[in-house]
């Protein structure tokens, strides 16, 4: 597994069981800590379930969402095209 040198922001989805055999899916923000090929390494943000904040968990790659910082547009009001 591959570990990140600096934390990336994510949002883990999950499932939790109702008693009628149903599932109520829910969202928790996470840090992203590590990598491999199928899954990360998360360490929670918030309370789930059972787990505590601050605990790290290994889960599927498609339950996360990263978010990626927005790029920066250069600055182009001193060019000659621009008015």
């Amino acid at each position: 597994m591959e570990m990140y040198a600096t934390p990336v922001d994510g949002t883990y989805t999950y499932k939790q069981p109702n008693y009628d055999g149903t599932f109520q899916h829910s969202q928790v923000s996470v840090s992203v800590i590590g990598e491999s090929d199928k899954q990360y390494l998360i360490r929670l943000l918030l309370p789930v379930g059972n787990h505590r904040r601050n605990d790290q968990l290994r889960v599927r790659k498609h339950n996360v969402r990263i978010h990626r910082p927005e790029p920066v547009l250069p600055d182009y009001s001193g060019a000659w095209w621009h008015d």
